[in-house]
């Protein structure tokens, strides 16, 4: 016990050492300032090193997309965000009208925009953005 395990790599990790206990074991728990390699690296008191490597990394995230109508052309975009951090995300909206807002702590978001028409043609899009810039697949919402 109490050798101390390095880390290093593209992550960016703030903390990057850790001290393994009696049975050789450690924990690390620490922010990145980005996805990517993780290099963990010990060298006992005989000189002996050991070393491993990961890849940190998230899935993007994924948002639904629906419509109501509110009645004299205005209309609200609903919909919710899943994934890791979700009220850090982004969504934009596009198509017959853009707008971006913050999902909430739950994933849920809410947008109210004019479109002019109770019966608009076309579609809206919606995508979300995650705090490492990674956007999900596109969603849309067809307006018949």
């Amino acid at each position: 016990g109490g050798l101390t395990v390095k880390f290093s790599g593209s992550a960016g990790l703030a903390t990057t050492s850790a001290t393994t206990d009696s049975n050789g074991n450690f924990d690390l728990l620490t922010t990145a300032s980005q996805l990517g390699e993780v290099d963990a690296n010990v060298i006992d008191v005989w000189g002996n090193q050991a070393s491993a490597s990961t890849t940190l990394m998230v899935m993007p995230p994924e948002v639904s997309l629906n419509a109501i109508s509110l009645g004299n052309g205005e209309w609200q975009f609903v919909g919710s965000v899943s994934g890791m951090d979700v009220a850090d995300d982004t969504v934009q909206l596009s198509g017959l009208a853009s707008a971006t807002v913050t999902p909430n702590a739950n994933g849920s978001f809410s947008v109210t925009v004019y479109l002019g028409s109770d019966d608009p043609i076309g579609s809206e899009y919606a995508s979300a953005t995650d705090v490492w810039g990674q956007t999900g697949s596109q969603q849309s919402y067809t307006f018949c």
